[in-house]
C-alpha cells in the first residue's frame, strides 16, 4: 500500500453528520470514514476513490437492509460458524495481501461484518428459492464466442516501481508556523481562553467562529497520530502542537463516551505555492538523470522516496492491470517499456518517477485455459443479478435517503 507523510483527518476539516438514512437507521459520516480507511487498505493503491467511496456507501446501505429483511424472516448466523468462515478467510488474506497482525485485527469487524452480509444474503435467497443456479456445458461454450474478443482476454498488465516526493513547504514558511503555533500554544499554557484564540488565530475559517469545533468522531476514524494525542488527554484539556498534511493543530477535548470524541482544533496553516512546486520538480528531474545515467532505481528510491511503505523495497508498488490504473499511472503506464522511466508525473499528492519493471500485451485466452474461470463468471453474474433484483424489491419496502 502507498502510504505518503500526510494524516488523513485533518486533509479537510468537515463535521460529523448523517451520510444516509434507513428506515429508522443512521450512517455517520464518521462510520463510512472509518471504513473506508479500512477498505482502501485491502484495495489496490491506484484504485479509483470515488468508485470505492461509492461502493462502500451502497454496501452500508445494503447491509442495513439485509439485517432488517434476515429479522422478518428469523434468520440468524450464528457466532460460530461466522467465526470459523472468518478464520479461512483470514488465512487467505495474510497470504495473499498483507502480514500486518496490528491491521488485521482493527479489519476485524469490517470483515466479519461483511461475511455475515455475504451470509444473510444467501439465506434469505435459499429460504425464497432463488438460488437454483445451473450452468450447462453449451451455454459455457457459447458464452465464451460471445465475449473472446473482449472479456475473454488477459489484459495488458505492468509491474512498477517509483520514487515519490511530496510537494513541501519551503523551510522558512515552516519555521514561521512554528514560531507562530509555539507562540499560541505558549499562551495556552499561561491560561488564554481557548475558543477566544480561535476566533483571533486559527486559520481554519469553517470552524475558527465556533471556538475551532470540529465535531464528535469514532476515535478509530482519527489518524494515530491524533487518537494518540487525545488518548492522553482528560476532557477540557489540550495536546502540544501537532502536524499534519496542511499544517499545525493544538487539539481540545471536549467529550468523550467509549468510542467516540467530541473534539475542537485551533489550525495554522503551512501553505504551499508555485516556487514549493517547482523546487520539488526540479529535484526530481535530478533524480531520474541520475537514474538514466545508469545509477539504480532501487537504490535511489531508498534514498529520496518519501513513501515509507516502498521505500525500503527500491520503491516497488506491484503488478497492476493497466486499464484498472486511474489518472495519471495509467496515462503514463500505457507509454511505458519495460526498463523505461517516466518523465515527472504530477498527482494530487505530488512527484513520481515510475519505472517499469516488466510490461505485457494484452492477448485472447483460450477456451481451455479459461474454461473454470468462465463457470465462476457466470455463476458469479447470475448470483449478483439474483442479488441485485432482490434488493431492487425489497428496498421498494424502505424508506432510504442519501446525502452524501
Amino acid at each position: 500500500m502507498i502510504y505518503f507523510l500526510i494524516f488523513f483527518l485533518f486533509s479537510s476539516f468537515s463535521y460529523d453528520y448523517i451520510v444516509a438514512y434507513v428506515d429508522d437507521e443512521i450512517i455517520l459520516y464518521s462510520e463510512f470514514q472509518k471504513n473506508y480507511f479500512l477498505l482502501k487498505e485491502f484495495s489496490s493503491p491506484l484504485i479509483d476513490t470515488n468508485l470505492l467511496k461509492d461502493s462502500l456507501l451502497n454496501s452500508l446501505i445494503n447491509g442495513k437492509i439485509i439485517l432488517k429483511e434476515a429479522e422478518k424472516e428469523t434468520i440468524e448466523i450464528k457466532e460460530k460458524e461466522l467465526e470459523n468462515i472468518w478464520k479461512e478467510r483470514l488465512e487467505k488474506i495474510k497470504e495473499n495481501f498483507l502480514t500486518d497482525e496490528t491491521l488485521l485485527e482493527k479489519a476485524r469487524e469490517f470483515i466479519i461484518n461483511n461475511l455475515r452480509q455475504e451470509l444473510l444474503i444467501q439465506k434469505l435467497l435459499a429460504k425464497k428459492n432463488r438460488l437454483n443456479i445451473t450452468i450447462n456445458p453449451w451455454e459455457l461454450k457459447e458464452f465464451y464466442e460471445e465475449i473472446k474478443d473482449s472479456l475473454a482476454k488477459k489484459p495488458a498488465v505492468c509491474e512498477i516501481a517509483h520514487i515519490f516526493l511530496p510537494i513541501l513547504p519551503s523551510e522558512e514558511k515552516e519555521r514561521k508556523a512554528q514560531r507562530r503555533i509555539s507562540e499560541i500554544y505558549e499562551i495556552l499554557l499561561r491560561g488564554g481562553d481557548f475558543e477566544e484564540l480561535c476566533k483571533s488565530f486559527s486559520d481554519d475559517k469553517k470552524t475558527k467562529t465556533k471556538g475551532g469545533y470540529l465535531g464528535e468522531f469514532l476515535i478509530d476514524s482519527l489518524s494515530l497520530e491524533f487518537q494518540k494525542a487525545l488518548k492522553e488527554l482528560k476532557v477540557g484539556e489540550f495536546s502540544p502542537p501537532l502536524r499534519s498534511e496542511k499544517g499545525y493543530h493544538i487539539v481540545k477535548k471536549l467529550g468523550e463516551t467509549k468510542n467516540r470524541v467530541k473534539i475542537a482544533h485551533l489550525f495554522v496553516e503551512v501553505p504551499i505555492d508555485k516556487e514549493d512546486t517547482l523546487q520539488t520538480k526540479k529535484l526530481i528531474l535530478k533524480i531520474r538523470e541520475k537514474a538514466i545515467k545508469g545509477e539504480d532505481f532501487g537504490i535511489l528510491a531508498k534514498e529520496y522516496s518519501y513513501d515509507l511503505e516502498t521505500k525500503e523495497k527500491g520503491g516497488y508498488l506491484g503488478e497492476f492491470v493497466i486499464t484498472f490504473l486511474f489518472s495519471p499511472f495509467k496515462e503514463v503506464c500505457e507509454k511505458l517499456d519495460s526498463g523505461e522511466i517516466s518523465e515527472p508525473v504530477l498527482s494530487k499528492e505530488g512527484f513520481h518517477l515510475i519505472k517499469m519493471l516488466r510490461k505485457e500485451k494484452e492477448r485472447i485466452l483460450s477456451f481451455l485455459e479459461i474454461q473454470e474461470d468462465l463457470r465462476n463468471f457466470l455463476y458469479q453474474k447470475k448470483l449478483i443479478a439474483i442479488i441485485n433484483e432482490y434488493l431492487r424489491e425489497v428496498k421498494e419496502n424502505h424508506f432510504i435517503k442519501v446525502n452524501f
